[in-house]
């Protein structure tokens, strides 16, 4: 919970949580005829519009604020498109009300909406968030001219044979299609879930997350055990601390690779599964609690790296960080507790603490 709260406040949660607050007042201007503002022989919610169009622009300013100073959460991922979802729905059912978009438009979106919902409920714990694609972005693109034509609708209505309403048809079209794909990604999620709780009935062990092949290039499932028995496999590389602890990662038959932690009296730890990417170099900081790897894949023809940040104490990946397009091959940490991974195009500087990357490309040097 602390971590979540830490996580809350950035500026492209605080811009999220002004999204959110905007949707009662958007209902409220787009249902109450006394805000409405006269446009020729039409009477229309148009303030209702604008608070709407500013609550969307600040979508675009959040997303750019997180990319552009590396303040992306986890958090963020899942509020922001709960803020979009909630925009939507309650914009329509606004439009509904007053008569400017048909009834069935809202049950549709609704019943997809509400399945994601529940679906991502029963997720929730057990898999990492599903990653938007392509098409969805299309479709909430298409959504949101079709909901800002709506307000129009007694134009459309009149002089243009209902043309809100056919863009918005293909908009919740759109949406479906988007739909179908994540259910894809969801079932096996699902699926994996379903295997684990019954493998923990019968006494066996799985990996604490299913594997998702839909976006196996974006996040990595891990499976954290303790483990009592040494590994036979093929040692990749390893790392030893001043103070006796080391760590080895090996070849897996199950997975990618596998990573043993031993205490000073050489006992056996505990033990991380990969079974996205292959590491290729692990460092131990000075004080033994945190440990640093690097992992390769590659997707579509492109090189992938990622940087796990492995706490010691609680025996788990505290945090992660992707590097597209580019082979990390080593990986070390400074005094003050930061790491740098060197690849073949860019050297990623790495704070665990503030979760920043800056990235130094070699062109230049």
């Amino acid at each position: 919970m602390k971590e979540l709260l830490k996580q809350f406040w950035t500026i492209p949660n605080m811009l999220t949580l002004f999204r959110v607050i905007c949707v009662p007042f958007v209902m409220w201007c787009t249902i109450d005829p006394d805000t409405y503002l006269q446009v020729g022989e039409y009477s229309l919610p148009l303030i209702g519009l604008i608070i709407m169009v500013v609550a969307a622009s600040s979508d675009l300013v959040d997303g750019f604020i997180a990319r552009r100073f590396n303040q992306g959460t986890q958090l963020g991922e899942m509020l922001d498109p709960l803020a979009d979802k909630l925009m939507h729905c309650a914009t329509i059912l606004s439009l509904v009300i007053i008569g400017f978009v048909h009834w069935a438009f809202i049950v549709a979106l609704l019943l997809k909406e509400g399945t994601m919902v529940l679906g991502g409920i029963y997720m929730a714990g057990d898999s990492k968030n599903i990653k938007a694609n392509y098409m969805g972005k299309v479709a909430s693109a298409t959504l949101s001219l079709a909901i800002i034509m709506s307000f129009f609708h007694p134009f459309w209505a009149t002089k243009v044979f209902y043309l809100d309403w056919i863009v918005l048809g293909i908009g919740l079209v759109l949406t479906y299609m988007a739909f179908f794909n994540y259910l894809k990604q969801a079932i096996a999620i699902i699926k994996g879930i379903m295997a684990k709780k019954a493998a923990a009935r019968a006494g066996d062990s799985v990996p604490s997350e299913p594997v998702n092949p839909e976006t196996a290039e974006k996040e990595d499932t891990c499976a954290e055990t303790d483990a009592s028995s040494e590994t036979e496999q093929n040692i990749l590389t390893a790392s030893i601390a001043n103070d006796g602890t080391y760590a080895v990662v090996t070849q897996s038959p199950r997975y990618l690779a596998e990573l043993y932690v031993y205490g000073i009296n050489n006992s056996l730890r505990f033990k991380i599964s990969f079974s996205d990417y292959y590491i290729t170099s692990i460092e131990i900081n000075s004080s033994s609690s945190e440990i640093a790897l690097s992992g390769i894949s590659a997707y579509n023809g492109d090189i992938i790296s990622n940087v796990y940040i492995v706490d010691n104490a609680s025996k788990t990946i505290k945090s992660q960080f992707e590097l597209p397009d580019n082979m990390v091959t080593d990986i070390k940490y400074f005094a003050n507790g930061n790491v740098v991974a060197i690849g073949d195009k860019y050297s990623a500087f790495i704070s665990p603490k503030t979760k920043s990357v800056t990235k130094k490309d070699y062109e230049n040097l």
